[in-house]
């Protein structure tokens, strides 16, 4: 779940002065719409980790990761169906199992399993 809302936070930041893909309106939705299970979701992460250092160097992977997505041309393009898809989501296990699935279309690395 961490992933995904990455992803969409650096998509908001990346394309915001792209016109046409200014996602911000949109990232500001999701963080309302799933509050609850991203801050469990936070809960769950802050218990895998055994310390704060691994817990800051795994969210540091995964922002700079997506980051480097960000940069690559069409990405703002890329992005919008993902938006579009999490937005229609209906409650935090659909969320849950978009999350579980869908990371892995991104190219983004689950190897710590969070």
């Amino acid at each position: 779940m961490r992933l995904v809302q990455t992803e969409l936070m650096v998509a908001a930041l990346q394309c915001r002065n792209v016109p046409g893909y200014d996602f911000s309106s949109k990232y500001n939705s999701f963080i309302m719409q799933f509050s609850s299970p991203l801050t469990q979701n936070a809960n769950v992460l802050k218990s895998h980790f055994k310390n704060q250092t691994q817990l800051d160097r795994y969210m540091t992977r995964i922002a700079n990761d997506a980051g480097q997505r960000g940069a690559k041309p069409g990405y703002c393009q890329a992005m919008q169906p993902m938006f579009e898809q999490v937005l229609a989501l209906n409650g935090g296990s659909e969320l849950s199992r978009f999350s579980a699935t869908d990371p892995m279309s991104l190219g983004i690395s689950t190897r710590d399993g969070c």
